[in-house]
């Protein structure tokens, strides 16, 4: 799972949202109009299908 903290570099690419196969993340504009991930952990599995698509976390981190 991928947890946004005010310091993760995300640069809005969708990666995760588009390999998560649960369907628990999807893309939302934030306020300043960016897309940022939105994470239903109720239904996450855990799988970390986000953490491997993501190209800002090392694939040593996941």
């Amino acid at each position: 799972m991928i947890v946004l903290t005010p310091d993760f570099p995300c640069i809005g690419c969708g990666k995760c949202a588009e390999a998560c196969s649960h369907g628990v993340i999807r893309m939302v504009k934030n306020e300043e109009g960016k897309l940022r991930p939105v994470v239903q952990f109720s239904s996450c599995r855990y799988c970390r299908a986000c953490r491997w698509a993501c190209p800002v976390i090392p694939k040593e981190e996941v």
